[in-house]
């Protein structure tokens, strides 16, 4: 899994790299209920990088793709 730091509307927001380009935290917290803090370093210092990653592998890659390709 990739993240990265991106400014979206005018903020600087965490993101993760899909097929398609890269999404913004927010933007997966809405569309699939999560709860992510919305920046990298929040998201690291609050331990949650570890549970991301875990998400990601186990399910929330594919619910990504399912909801890009939904939205289409």
């Amino acid at each position: 899994m990739r993240a990265a730091s991106i400014v979206w509307e005018g903020r600087v927001t965490a993101a993760i790299e899909t097929r398609s380009g890269y999404v913004p935290i927010r933007t997966v917290n809405e569309r699939l209920g999560t709860a992510w803090r919305l920046s990298l370093e929040a998201i690291l210092r609050s331990g949650q990088w570890e549970r991301l990653r875990a998400w990601h592998r186990d399910s929330g890659e594919k619910k990504l793709a399912s909801r890009q390709s939904d939205s289409s």
